[in-house]
Formats: C-alpha cells, sequence, structure tokens
C-alpha cells in the first residue's frame, strides 16, 4: 500500500480506471480507444492532464491511448511483448512531463517538457505560460503534427509524408 500526497487539485480515477492501474510492471494503459491514432504517457500528476487532452483531441476525432507510467526503469525491465502492447511501435508517442523530457525520447515521438529552470510563479500561471494545460497540450500535438508538404499519406497516424514520423 502507498499514500500518494500532491499539493495540485487533481480530479480522482474512477473505479473502472483505477482498476487499470497496475505499476508493478511500471505502465499500465489507464484510458483507450479501439484503433488509436497515438498514445500519450505521463506520470505523476501530468497523467491527469494526458486524460483531459485526450478528451479534448477526442472532440476533433482523434483516437487516444493514455498511458500512465510510473516508473521508466520497472517498464524496461518487462519483455518486448508487455513493452509493445503499451506503447505499440506503429503508433505515434507524445510523453508529457511538466519537468525535464530526459529519459523520455526512449519512449516517445515527441516530448513535452520543460528543460530549463528559473520562471516562478502560481502554477496555474506557469502552466498556462509553458503550455500544460488541456488545450496547451493539444496545441502541441497539432503542431508536432502539422507540416508543409501537401501530400498525406504519411505512415505516422498525422495524415502527411513530411517525414515527422521521425522527429
Amino acid at each position: 500500500m502507498a499514500l500518494l500526497l500532491t499539493r495540485q487539485d487533481l480530479k480522482p480515477y474512477s473505479e473502472e480506471m483505477a482498476a487499470k492501474a497496475d505499476v508493478s510492471k511500471g505502465a499500465f494503459v489507464i484510458d483507450d480507444e479501439e484503433d488509436f491514432d497515438l498514445v500519450l504517457v505521463a506520470t505523476g500528476s501530468e497523467v491527469n492532464l494526458a486524460l483531459d487532452a485526450a478528451k479534448l483531441l477526442r472532440e476533433q476525432e482523434v483516437r487516444v491511448r493514455v498511458v500512465s507510467m510510473p516508473s521508466q526503469e520497472l517498464f524496461l525491465a518487462q519483455d518486448y511483448d508487455y513493452q509493445d502492447e503499451v506503447l505499440p511501435e506503429d503508433r505515434p508517442v507524445i510523453s508529457i512531463e511538466a519537468a525535464s523530457t530526459y529519459g523520455w525520447n526512449r519512449f516517445a515521438n515527441f516530448c513535452i517538457g520543460l528543460d530549463h529552470f528559473g520562471a516562478s510563479a502560481p502554477y496555474k500561471v506557469l502552466a498556462e505560460k509553458f503550455g500544460f494545460t488541456p488545450e496547451g497540450i493539444v496545441d502541441q500535438v497539432a503542431e508536432f503534427f502539422s507540416c508543409e508538404d501537401d501530400d498525406d499519406d504519411c505512415s505516422c497516424g498525422c495524415g502527411c509524408s513530411c517525414g515527422c514520423e521521425d522527429k
């Protein structure tokens, strides 16, 4: 048993969502859609942010899987089949981490995070400024998948052929 505390105003998981939690494997699917287009992976309080961003993406008809990854090390210790089941190689993965993006590139095609220090303000002000709101995440995802190429036969799920799957 663990007692996990935060100063942030986070929404509790539903019973159904909480039943999916298996921290022993380091990462688990917490919210899913059949034939999903992309994966949002996060840890800690950013999981709530990923869930809220997923709702907004779904309103834009983007099918989303949300993965909670409380331990990268435990996840990497799992066999390949489990890792690929959670984070399939054929879908784009976007990590969300309000701290450094260090290490997330092992799992994600695009890492949303802060790699600088020194900003000081109430957390809601900083979240807005640095795009750590559901709308800010959706905007960053859209920017990542935007391209200047008119051809749209890319296999990364974004609908283009500009090579963004390699970003």
